[in-house]
């Protein structure tokens, strides 16, 4: 073909913005402009390359305050959403930023956002686009260049190492959290997809119809400390009114209110024996401050003192004696008064069940009072208990028995039970995390396959995946938590809505 007539259908290509618009315009079939183009693309190839490390060349974003968000080509932002996310810039003083992704499987070029341009997108979003990559803290960026198909099942998996030991802000209208870990003294990496501002738009093919199960309508919100703290909150909108709480505030398109309360928190993982005192006196600033309806506590036991991983480890068991640390009744007395230290008139505190309060039990099981006579009184008088609530046929919490054995007042506890249903607010809230499906170990994402919403703990890292929300932890470094860690001081804050989000506390500060 002649390069003139070549250039010629190029020019048209841009012009009109398809190829069978630009042949409907220059008069020729469709299917005769693909092939001639196909054809040069093939015996022209196309040499590219640079030798430029582009960490070395990132802009840094000035700004403390961040809304980020995520579009898709040909297609209408939610209105109400937009309008509610204005009112949420005017409070925080925030900018808004937003990063338009491809969903386009007739044209090659949605592989990455080359001539995206060229695409329609919302115009209200025009002066807020940012499709770089961009740092927004020594150890956070915003990666408005990634262009992930809208389908994809786990947007965030394969980028552990890119940007290093950062952590990233992915565009996407999954919403998810992963945590990587990262070396001692360094915190871990979080993974943040941000939801989606756009309308679900997808080809009704499985995975097209998988994905508009998925997609969710959210935004995340970014705050940078002067010193270059930061802190995320996922803001996740009403699909039909576009309204969104976040912490106490309610945003609607036409302003806000404050002084709302949450519907629940979910500490990261306790174990009060060991518990961060910075953190603790946090998760008592965010009840002060949000007033929550209830407070799940997980691991809220530790058996520290005597637990089964360590009961052959004389050096272990000699630090315990070595300390004053060796009295079981010391623990639940302690994890007691963690828990009571939670209640408030207006929030009832519930213990699940959790992997270290059996513990407690498994105690009972397979040690021998006779070679501990620190505990041996205790342990006979909760075997006894034990042994009763079998006979009458009784679904016992041992760790809410063994607290009364110590005449400790648990009326303002609740303490759920094995598979104990326990649903508030669209939520289930009674799996530690621990149990999966048909017996097996239980993690965020075969939990998530059950279709079901769930609040966990249990693996110590923040989380978020198809609907399972994932707590961190609450305490300082275990013993066994040595090299690379995915560990955080993460929470889950439930609203009235269903809706939620994870803080993570650095120290003492939580927002």
């Amino acid at each position: 073909m002649p390069k003139s007539r070549l250039e010629e259908f190029r020019a048209a290509v841009d012009k009109y913005g398809s190829q069978r618009a630009a042949a409907k315009a220059l008069g020729v079939h469709h299917q005769s402009l693909q092939r001639s183009l196909k054809r040069a693309e093939k015996a022209e190839p196309v040499l590219s390359g640079t030798k430029t490390d582009m960490f070395k060349q990132i802009p840094k974003r000035s700004g403390s305050d961040f809304i980020f968000m995520a579009v898709q080509n040909e297609t209408q932002i939610h209105p109400e959403m937009w309008a509610t996310l204005k009112q949420a810039t005017k409070y925080f003083d925030a900018e808004l930023v937003v990063s338009r992704f491809l969903y386009d499987r007739k044209n090659a070029h949605w592989k990455d956002k080359q001539g995206i341009d060229r695409y329609w997108f919302d115009p209200q979003i025009k002066n807020y686009v940012c499709d770089d990559l961009q740092q927004l803290a020594p150890d956070l960026y915003w990666c408005g260049n990634f262009n992930i198909l809208p389908t994809a099942v786990d947007p965030t998996s394969g980028l552990d190492s890119y940007a290093g030991s950062a952590s990233l802000i992915i565009p996407h209208a999954k919403l998810q959290l992963r945590a990587c870990a990262t070396p001692p003294g360094i915190d871990a990496k979080h993974i943040y997809t941000t939801g989606a501002l756009s309308q679900r738009n997808y080809i009704q093919a499985k995975a097209g119809q998988r994905a508009e199960w998925d997609h969710v309508f959210s935004a995340l919100y970014v705050h940078v400390d002067s010193d270059g703290k930061w802190f995320t909150r996922q803001l996740c909108a009403d699909s039909e009114t576009g309204h969104i709480q976040d912490l106490d505030v309610i945003f609607t398109p036409s302003g806000w209110t404050t002084g709302n309360r949450i519907g629940a928190l979910t500490p990261g993982d306790l174990h009060f024996d060991n518990v961060s005192h910075p953190v603790l006196r946090g998760i008592h600033d965010m009840i002060d401050t949000l007033r929550p309806e209830y407070l799940f506590g997980h691991d809220s036991y530790d058996q520290r003192r005597r637990n089964h991983h360590n009961m052959n480890d004389p050096h272990y068991l000699y630090r315990m004696f070595a300390r004053g640390t060796e009295s079981v009744a010391d623990e639940v007395r302690l994890t007691y008064q963690g828990l009571a230290g939670f209640a408030r008139d207006f929030c009832k505190v519930v213990a699940v069940e959790s992997n270290h309060d059996l513990a407690l039990t498994r105690w009972l099981k397979e040690q021998d009072y006779r070679r501990d006579p620190v505990n041996a009184l205790f342990f006979l008088q909760l075997q006894t208990e034990v042994y009763k609530a079998i006979r009458d046929g009784e679904n016992m919490s041992v760790l809410g028995r063994a607290m009364e054995l110590l005449g400790l007042d648990t009326s303002h506890m609740q303490f759920l039970r094995g598979d104990e249903s326990f649903t508030r607010f669209g939520i289930r809230h009674d799996n530690h995390g621990d149990r999966g499906p048909n017996g097996s170990r239980g993690n965020i994402k075969n939990i998530a396959r059950t279709g079901v919403r769930h609040n966990i703990g249990h693996s110590h890292q923040a989380g978020v995946f198809n609907g399972v929300f994932m707590a961190g932890k609450s305490q300082e470094k275990a013993g066994y938590e040595k090299g690379p860690s995915a560990h955080s001081n993460s929470h889950i804050i439930t609203y009235p809505t269903g809706k939620r989000c994870i803080v993570t506390s650095r120290g003492e500060q939580w927002r």
